[in-house]
């Protein structure tokens, strides 16, 4: 079913008396035994986990709100579906100038990627490739992504700030039926790693650079060792 939901492996919340009452393990361990089995595999790669979707029935599972799923924010550019969920929820060509946004005429993608859910998201999710503790990758891109500051917090630390105009209706009951009413509201972006710092204390910020640059030669050596197996097993008759 193309419309059925996925597992978001980014964040799962479990009810562990539940849980435990539906044998939820057993199951998964019983798919996932059955899916080695295969001589294919159940799934084409890329697919959410499979046991998941097999195990998670309907009536096992409640969706989250979208607050919940704010994701996306460590991502460079945007899909054309994206970049028209945010025309629907009032980006006009203004705001989108106003945001720098620009467009690859032939694909549709368009860069950077903009997240207006982070106003009022419930967790934060850096997915892709451009990790806020990691300062150095966003330094060196052109366009890093941009979120929506969030409520009850000031840009004023922000490298980068600024507000563009979205715009939309609303209905308005009268005696006679209803009226369509146009509206419009501001909404201040920043730099996404600002949005981490600000939920972030400098010492850990700190503490996590320091983590990378630590590992950061160990796994250049492990990187160097796999490129040149991969050599070596495609050389292999």
């Amino acid at each position: 079913d193309p419309q059925a939901c996925a597992p978001q492996r980014g964040l799962v919340l479990i009810d562990i008396e539940r849980w435990s009452e539906e044998k939820l393990t057993e199951d998964l361990e019983g798919w996932l035994s059955f899916t080695r089995r295969t001589e294919h595999g159940l799934w084409q790669p890329g697919v959410p986990p499979s046991a998941w979707l097999l195990a998670l029935k309907a009536d096992r599972f409640v969706e989250l709100d979208q607050a919940w799923g704010c994701n996306g924010l460590g991502r460079k550019e945007m899909t054309p579906d994206e970049g028209s969920a945010l025309r629907r929820s009032g980006f006009d060509k203004q705001a989108f100038g106003d945001l720098h946004v620009e467009v690859d005429r032939e694909r549709g993608n368009m860069t950077p990627f903009v997240a207006d859910c982070t106003g009022s998201a419930l967790l934060l999710h850096f997915n892709g490739p451009l990790k806020p503790w990691d300062r150095q990758s966003w330094e060196h891109h052109r366009k890093p992504p941009v979120c929506a500051l969030p409520k009850g917090y000031s840009a004023g630390s922000a490298a980068w700030t600024t507000t563009v105009t979205l715009h939309g209706h609303t209905y308005v009951n009268l005696k006679r039926g209803r009226k369509r009413k146009l509206t419009s509201w501001p909404m201040t972006f920043v730099r996404c790693y600002d949005v981490w710092r600000m939920h972030i204390s400098d010492h850990m910020d700190c503490a996590l650079t320091d983590i990378l640059r630590e590992w950061a030669p160990d796994e250049r050596v492990w990187q160097n060792g796999l490129r040149i197996a991969t050599k070596k097993t495609k050389k292999t008759p």
